[in-house]
């Protein structure tokens, strides 16, 4: 592991820290919001686009410390961060009236 991937990993551990002391001390911020839906049970689509978002970031990031980044990786990038939510949006029934 290079000292680019072992500061970066570092940054994670620290953020992923900060946050959970943010969730024990603010009832109103809970990180498994991020995973479970309204029923509080884990949710697929949450999950799913949750680890995208963190995999995604992670590969981002390191294709730019490489200085390997194009257009292509960025927008592979935002489709993960945001498809979900634009095909949802897309394919969504209307209201009934």
């Amino acid at each position: 592991m290079n000292a680019s991937s072992l500061s970066l990993a570092s940054m994670v551990l620290v953020a992923l820290l900060l946050a959970w002391r943010w969730t024990r001390s603010h009832p109103n911020f809970d990180l498994a919001d991020l995973i479970t839906g309204d029923n509080g049970k884990v949710s697929s689509t949450k999950l799913l686009k949750t680890g995208g978002w963190l995999v995604g970031t992670w590969g981002f990031v390191t294709l730019i410390q490489q200085g390997k980044m194009t257009e292509w990786y960025f927008a592979g990038y935002m489709a993960i961060c945001f498809g979900v939510d634009v095909v949802r949006t897309a394919f969504a029934k209307p209201p009934a009236p």
